[in-house]
């Protein structure tokens, strides 16, 4: 019996711990409950073990009427007591949240991909395709390749001015955390220094997930800071190194290469068939179609609506050429004669008055030795600080005073088509006739842009006791028309019968009738 009271106790001291409502007298139950295994399970209530290790349950009483065997009435709970918070009832260990996959093929940043605008422009209708990338300028490159760029909240590096014109890109990139500096702290972003292929390929890599892989260059360890970005750009398809099996990792990046490897990134592909059909595009003075780099270039400059076939070639649309920095009319570069047309394109596989341009844009005499040759002295002689005019001066006194006389045959008055045989000669030899003297000074003032040609006619000089006026004789000249006048150069008369009768005669850029010598071709006296 005793052990019986016991088990009554304990069960009845449980059942008071739990949370339950207020009960009234006659709720209480007249004897025990015995739990079955499933009431355990749902109560999670734990079993009440004997010292054997067996459960004890408790007996059937011999009468409920005992008073030893009466279990005590619980107590009341209070009617203020409230159930626990929700905090406070254990609940089971929530899962983990798995992070989404990144897509490797979408970029950190949102890019200008879906408009395939221009990201170069070149400088000075030039784009120096073999010369390095300065820092500041790949800086403004990726920016402008970003849809929706960060506003820079300051300046980060000192050599950076805030009034720069590269110091909001840099200051953007580098919050984004595209571009870093150099030194412990990265105060110094050195902004006129070429970037290395290694640190472009690094800015690029930014822009997408890294994807991992192993690179076998010969000059690339496994340890070098740039290895992950080189890995990346090669699995990415983005690099593929040199034939050597280098990637030249601390090498200036060209214009060139930089170029094709945003091309690379942004998925962007030239329409080699639209710019063939076109007789190829030229936009830029120092790039030849058949430099390797031609079409990444033009995709680059040229603005196009374009479409993608599931093969992934792409096809252009509407496009919109460029436009020069020039102005309209000659451009001298290197020794090469450009023309800028009335729409600021360069003219090509066309003649300008007197002057050829063949499919490279270039002034031709039509006959590429003598194109050499005039290119030679043009480089020589000629100042670009100084204008086209001082210029024209400077060969008229090269003409004179490098070149000697020598007798030739004569050219029939008014015919032409002698001029590149005569020029050659002179040229070769280092002598000729005036002929010879007209023929190569039309070519050099047509080289810088003017308006000339060689005459073949008769001459006669006032004012000279060695020749008597209107005595004619055969002579070649030059005619150079500008702004409505046509004056006359005639670098023979001066270098020869001048000099040699002691007289200063000025023959440079004179109207007809306005100096001592007259002309006329075919009995027709000029001015």
């Amino acid at each position: 019996m005793k052990k019986y009271l016991a088990l009554l106790l304990c069960a009845a001291l449980f059942t008071s711990a739990l949370p339950m409502a207020a009960l009234g007298a006659d709720d209480l139950p007249e004897s025990p409950s015995v739990i079955s295994a499933s009431e355990e399970q749902e109560t999670q209530e734990p079993t009440l073990l004997t010292s054997e290790g067996e459960s004890s349950l408790p007996e059937e009483p011999e009468s409920s009427s005992s008073p030893e065997e009466t279990p005590p009435e619980e107590e009341e709970p209070p009617t203020d007591q409230e159930p626990p918070s929700q905090e406070e009832t254990p609940s089971p260990e929530d899962p983990p949240v798995e992070e989404e996959p990144v897509d490797p093929s979408q970029p950190l940043f949102p890019l200008q991909t879906a408009n395939h605008t221009a990201f170069i422009s070149g400088n000075g209708d030039q784009v120096r395709p073999g010369d390095g990338l300065r820092r500041s300028e790949a800086a403004k490159i990726l920016y402008l390749l970003l849809e929706d760029p960060v506003t820079p909240g300051g300046n980060h590096f000192s050599d950076v001015p805030a009034g720069a014109w590269y110091a909001t890109y840099v200051n953007a990139l580098t919050e984004m955390g595209i571009l870093e500096g150099y030194g412990e702290d990265q105060a110094e972003f050195r902004p006129d220094k070429t970037i290395t292929r290694a640190e472009f390929v690094t800015m690029l890599s930014r822009l997408y997930p890294l994807q991992t892989g192993d690179v076998s260059f010969t000059d690339v360890d496994g340890d070098s800071w740039a290895y992950e970005a080189i890995a990346n750009a090669v699995v990415r398809g983005w690099a593929s190194g040199y034939p050597d099996g280098s990637f030249r990792p601390g090498n200036p990046i060209t214009r060139a290469e930089a170029i094709k490897l945003i091309n690379k990134v942004l998925g962007r592909k030239a329409d080699q068939h639209t710019i063939d059909a076109q007789g190829k595009f030229l936009l830029y003075t120092d790039l030849a179609y058949n430099h390797w780099a031609y079409y990444e270039i033009m995709e680059a400059s040229v603005p196009h609506a374009h479409t993608v076939s599931e093969t992934g070639v792409e096809t252009w649309g509407a496009y919109t050429l460029p436009t020069t920095e020039h102005a309209p009319g000659p451009l001298l570069v290197d020794g090469e004669l450009y023309y800028v047309d009335s729409s600021r394109h360069l003219v090509r596989s066309a003649k300008v008055g007197l002057l050829q341009f063949n499919s490279a844009g270039r002034y031709t005499t039509g006959n590429p030795t003598l194109d050499a040759k005039l290119t030679a002295i043009i480089r020589r002689q000629v100042d670009p600080s100084q204008s086209l005019y001082t210029n024209l001066n400077r060969l008229y006194w090269y003409v004179i005073n490098n070149y000697s006389y020598l007798p030739q045959s004569h050219v029939a008055q008014g015919s032409t088509g002698w001029e590149p045989t005569y020029a050659l000669n002179i040229l070769n030899r280092g002598r000729g006739n005036c002929y010879s003297y007209a023929a190569l000074f039309s070519y050099l003032a047509q080289k810088l842009g003017y308006q000339a040609k060689a005459v073949s006619g008769m001459a006669t000089v006032q004012g000279s006791s060695h020749w008597a006026y209107g005595y004619w004789d055969d002579h070649g000249w030059v005619e150079i028309a500008l702004n409505g006048t046509t004056y006359v150069c005639d670098p023979q008369l001066r270098a020869g019968h001048a000099a040699a009768w002691g007289y200063n005669w000025d023959l440079f850029m004179k109207p007809y009738g306005q100096s001592v010598a007259h002309y006329r071709v075919n009995g027709v006296v000029l001015g």
